[in-house]
């Protein structure tokens, strides 16, 4: 953050002089794999749609905890090096991620209807997810089997429609 005030308080003639005498805090091998990639990081950076994080950092209600994580990992991969985490990758998950907690229907304070009570179990958190492609359904059950706890179990509804030819409109 440093360099970020210096950058933005100093002069432009002085841009490159700043940059030459700010510390390096990472391996050169990584500086190097950072600057052969400058061209794809800076258009992730500018492709990100920022505007959709921004939304999910508004959420108040039961998405508000997930939305955070997304926000988390966002920040994680902006500050670890390139060979760690791979920005454009980290990137285009917490999207999907994000695209998926702003779309998927949640019920609120619903109360959970009656088949989904199994006696002996309390339920921890319930949603449901419609008109899914198959990717979009493969990257929720990833997530979920990620979230288990320990003395947890998912239970899933399933149902799908396998269509051929053009909408009609």
């Amino acid at each position: 953050m440093q360099l970020v005030e210096r950058l933005s308080s100093g002069q432009s003639d002085e841009v490159i002089a700043v940059l030459a005498s700010a510390p390096v805090a990472t391996t050169a091998e990584a500086m190097g794999e950072c600057f052969s990639k400058a061209d794809p990081l800076g258009a992730a950076l500018e492709e990100t749609g920022w505007e959709l994080f921004e939304a999910i950092r508004k959420l108040t209600d039961e998405r508000q905890q997930e939305a955070e994580k997304i926000c988390d990992t966002i920040v994680q991969a902006l500050q670890s090096d390139e060979h760690v985490i791979p920005l454009a990758l980290a990137f285009q998950a917490a999207r999907s991620q994000a695209i998926t907690l702003l779309t998927e229907s949640h019920s609120g304070d619903a109360a959970p209807t009656e088949n989904a009570v199994v006696k002996g179990k309390r339920i921890v958190n319930q949603r449901g997810r419609d008109n899914l492609d198959i990717s979009t359904a493969r990257d929720l059950l990833v997530r979920l089997e990620q979230e288990l706890r320990s003395g947890q179990t998912i239970r899933l509804n399933m149902r799908w429609v396998i269509e051929e030819g053009e909408s009609e409109q």
